[in-house]
């Protein structure tokens, strides 16, 4: 898991520093990086997966997904990008995200944010 070191990084910085953590896996995040990555400016995409998968919290489709989860990202991160498209994947777990969850109202698990980026205009 990363936390949120790098406060004020353009954009490119954020992401490329963001990428190099997920070369194979989606990124952990806790609730200063998922901030971080989500917030903006941002020229790039961000799915990000919500879920407790710790067995304490008894969420069997959590668990189930998460392989799932994973291969999407690394079929992702592995593959040809349609001009350019920038998109970082990760995962956030009630147990290191507990006020993110509360922030987003996500009392649903697993499920999934995406975020667009701020710079292709308003729609």
């Amino acid at each position: 898991m990363i936390s949120s070191a790098s406060c004020g990084l353009a954009d490119t910085d954020k992401f490329e520093r963001y990428r190099s953590l997920s070369r194979s896996a989606p990124i952990e995040l806790n609730d200063s990086s998922y901030e971080e990555i989500t917030s903006k400016p941002r020229d790039y995409h961000v799915a990000v997966l919500l879920t407790a998968a710790d067995a304490r919290y008894g969420c069997i489709l959590c668990r189930e997904f998460q392989p799932e989860w994973e291969l999407i990202a690394r079929s992702w991160n592995k593959g040809p990008k349609p001009d350019g498209l920038q998109m970082l994947f990760g995962t956030l777990d009630f147990s290191d995200g507990k006020g993110t969850f509360q922030k987003v109202s996500s009392n649903t698990w697993p499920s999934s944010l995406e975020f667009s980026t701020d710079t292709i205009g308003i729609e």
